[in-house]
């Protein structure tokens, strides 16, 4: 019989995670771990219906798995979701709607990336 381990979070990251894991997010998710005082990250990744020539949900979620267990991250401190959605590419208000909906998964806090919602050249590239 498998052993259960539960583990109490308090303070949680929520990431929505639109394209396949790279060194990058393996980087700054590790590095939030060991800088932030955080209890755990939970990775959200989309599952919403692609434009041709984008990342499948399932290359996404294989490269998240792939991920937690190649990466020093400490053993259940990275949970993985996946969330349907579509992509409004509304902006900031976007941004907000998917931080309040990792607020109602449990996160107490969310990232945004830069260009989050693929609006072309609204942000500055630094």
């Amino acid at each position: 019989m498998q052993k259960i381990k539960i583990f109490i979070f308090n303070k949680i990251i929520g990431l929505f995670a639109r394209n396949p894991a790279d060194q990058v997010h393996e980087y700054s998710l590790l590095n939030l771990l060991e800088q932030a005082f955080v209890d755990g990250l939970y990775v959200s990744s989309a599952v919403e219906p692609k434009k041709e020539g984008n990342f499948s949900p399932r290359q996404i979620v294989q490269s998240y798995q792939t991920f937690i267990h190649n990466s020093d991250y400490p053993d259940g401190k990275m949970v993985l979701g996946g969330f349907t959605t579509f992509a409004r590419f509304c902006s900031l208000r976007e941004s907000i709607f998917l931080a309040l909906v990792h607020k109602n998964m449990g996160c107490s806090h969310f990232i945004i990336g830069r260009d989050h919602t693929g609006v072309g050249d609204f942000y500055k590239p630094n």
